[in-house]
């Protein structure tokens, strides 16, 4: 919606039709909140209660065990004392050994309300929505707030955030000394699940688990926040987190912690002066835009040009094969090529290849706020590349440009974005 002419506004009221289309249709036929509401009564019957035995309980998202935790393994494994573990949990699954579902802890009468709210949640949703609206003065604002609104409400997101409350909060009752411990990314039901447990006087600990990026609009200011939604305490990352986060929360104490996600394995490889890496994400539309572009570049024909999906996504195999289709190469990870460019979607690859003077490029796409890692202080000046229809000859400008740049402090520049120089003594002094 940045543009004036009569395509971009032609552009804009056809993809906010669609999106009121789509309310309309799920207002009638609720299958995405009633799929959310099935998932959380079967997990609710068919697992136990969640244990309240120890005094710090871990919230984690996804399927992953303790033991391999995608948030806080290495953290988890430096303790040396027990924890209660829940789980959020997308997908379908119902029953699980290795950890408690957060749905456990609902109680009859909470489930009896979210059947309600089935039927009810989109009409009051869409009531604040746009009422909510109408205290935003610029048009393209308004549009952004009711067109992502929308998409909100029409993914099943906003009624599976009032299960997830509703099961945190019924835990929260049930154990009201507890600390909790969980990944922090400003989401609403973080803040929920905080405001439960600031009534009964727990502890929280919010772990910023991956990089900060322009997007990440509610960890760069407390003005999100009402000071009983905020952590007791918040643990970032790097010294480039630390800074930003404990300015903007002056309120809460911070602490520079660690970077817990990436590899900490040395990569033994010879670096190549000819290879390109392609990093990209799980997210389907975008991952399949670019590597179409990539596919229609002739600026890299010369180059050995390689793309890296992420196989812990349930689009993996469709982009192995879109990939395929297009006839581009893959990285495998047994090659140990290291590439003389990193052109990147993730933040965490860029990292992982900076600590290995690889220049990083962010790829940028028709995006509303960059996910650039680099973007919120360009304190080193990293550039990036737009992928429209002048992508092919930007792209050869940029290669030329970056064939002669010298660049070797890369583990330093690394480590400041998001810092992987630590021990596990380290690891569990954090929380004390």
């Amino acid at each position: 919606v940045s543009g004036n002419n009569t395509a971009t506004y032609l552009y804009a009221s056809q993809i906010l039709i669609l999106e009121l289309v789509k309310f309309i249709f799920y207002l009638l036929v609720p299958i995405k909140n009633a799929t959310v509401f099935i998932r959380a009564l079967l997990r609710k019957l068919c697992n136990t209660n969640v244990p309240l035995v120890y005094q710090l309980t871990v919230l984690s998202l996804g399927t992953q065990t303790k033991k391999n935790d995608a948030y806080f393994v290495p953290l988890l494994a430096s303790l040396e004392y027990e924890v209660n573990y829940i789980k959020i949990v997308g997908g379908l699954t119902i029953k699980s050994t290795h950890y408690s579902f957060a749905e456990s802890s609902l109680e009859l009468m909470q489930l009896a309300s979210l059947l309600l709210m089935l039927v009810v949640s989109p009409l009051l949703n869409i009531w604040y929505l746009l009422g909510s609206a109408r205290k935003i003065l610029p048009a393209r604002q308004k549009f952004i707030y009711v067109y992502l609104g929308l998409k909100e409400i029409n993914s099943g997101a906003v009624f599976s955030n009032k299960v997830i409350t509703e099961s945190i909060s019924a835990y929260i009752k049930k154990n009201p000394s507890l600390t909790l411990l969980y990944p922090m990314e400003g989401r609403n039901w973080e803040k929920v699940m905080l405001s439960a447990l600031s009534l009964v006087k727990g502890r929280s600990i919010g772990y910023i688990h991956a990089a900060i990026t322009p997007r990440h609009l509610s960890l760069t200011s407390s003005h999100y926040y009402h000071p009983e939604a905020l952590p007791s305490l918040i643990i970032t990352p790097s010294e480039m987190a630390y800074a930003l986060v404990s300015t903007a929360f002056n309120q809460v104490e911070v602490k520079k912690g660690f970077f817990l996600r990436g590899s900490k394995a040395t990569h033994l490889g010879n670096k190549s002066s000819t290879t390109l890496l392609f990093a990209l994400t799980g997210n389907l539309q975008e991952s399949k835009l670019i590597m179409q572009a990539i596919a229609k570049a002739k600026s890299v024909s010369t180059y050995n040009v390689l793309v890296r999906l992420n196989p812990n996504t349930s689009t993996y195999k469709s982009l192995i094969e879109f990939a395929t289709h297009l006839k581009l190469n893959l990285w495998i990870e047994k090659d140990n090529l290291i590439p003389t460019i990193c052109f990147f979607r993730s933040s965490s690859v860029a990292i992982d290849y900076l600590k290995l003077d690889v220049l990083p490029v962010y790829l940028s796409l028709n995006e509303i706020i960059s996910s650039n890692i680099f973007a919120l202080d360009n304190k080193f000046e990293f550039q990036s590349i737009e992928v429209n229809e002048h992508f092919n000859n930007k792209l050869q400008m940029l290669i030329n440009e970056t064939l002669t740049h010298q660049f070797d402090n890369g583990g330093e520049v690394a480590n400041y974005y998001l810092d992987q120089c630590y021990d596990y003594t380290q690891l569990s002094r954090l929380l004390n």
